[in-house]
């Protein structure tokens, strides 16, 4: 994936429109960059502010309301749990 990104990225960059960041950064009035640090290198949640009122985009960082106030919950699905379950039985397993 990293490489496809890379090569989908190039051209933008090459035309000089790639901004790089260390951490919070304003798009704007209503717009701000915020770094969210986890799996994924240069991560980030957008706080959106429009009208006194604000928005919080997670992106992937929560798959639904519920896992903002339950952070032991996790997504899983049944094709998941048996690709896992196939791994433990035969040794190979990820974390």
């Amino acid at each position: 994936m990293a490489e496809n990104v890379r090569r989908r990225i190039a051209p933008v960059a090459a035309a000089g429109r790639v901004e790089e960041t260390g951490g919070e950064f304003a798009i704007g009035e209503a717009l701000t960059m915020i770094p969210a640090p986890g799996h994924t290198p240069g991560r980030c949640i957008v706080l959106a502010a429009s009208r006194g009122g604000h928005l919080l985009l997670p992106g992937d960082a929560a798959h639904h309301p519920i896992h903002l106030e339950r952070r032991d919950w996790t997504p899983r699905s049944p094709r998941a749990r048996g690709a896992r379950r196939r791994g433990w039985r035969s040794g190979r397993t990820r974390s």
